[in-house]
């Protein structure tokens, strides 16, 4: 019989400021759960995640930095310098274990919001089995705004 993986599940959260001219164009606010365990099952659920969080990571230092430094350049306003509002990007991760049908579900959700106000959405929904170690796929749901 199968060993069932019972994941450890670890919290960590940071903040990160771009700045551009010494001007804050964006903060990055990213709150991630790091998954762990015991068998083979918990190690490859760790892994995809430690490689998706590497994907998005490398998106935000080129692509959005690249979308924020360029929403600053072509702010046309002169007082930019000091009263610049930067965007601000916020990846949160949580999970939620499931003991009795032995399911491990993770939500991923991005927004990019500019003065408060939401300007993209996208959320992403993964359950998987922890039984038979495999990734059911939930459908998807409708972004209010545009997707990142």
């Amino acid at each position: 019989m199968k060993q069932i993986c019972i994941p450890t599940l670890t919290e960590r959260s940071d903040k990160v400021v771009l700045k551009y001219e010494n001007t804050p164009i964006s903060v990055i606010h990213n709150k991630a759960v790091e998954i762990s365990g015991d068998n083979s099952t918990c190690g490859r659920i760790g892994a995809f995640y430690s490689v998706l969080e590497e994907k998005i990571q490398k998106w935000i230092e080129n692509d959005f930095d690249a979308y924020a430094r360029s929403r600053y350049i072509t702010d046309p306003s002169p007082r930019k310098k000091y009263r610049y509002v930067p965007l601000e990007l916020t990846k949160d991760m949580t999970s939620l274990f499931n003991e009795t049908e032995n399911t491990l579900k993770i939500r991923i959700r991005i927004t990019l919001n500019e003065k408060n106000k939401l300007i993209a959405e996208k959320n992403i929904i993964h359950l998987w089995d922890l039984k038979s170690g495999y990734l059911h796929m939930p459908r998807k749901e409708k972004s209010k705004k545009r997707t990142l």
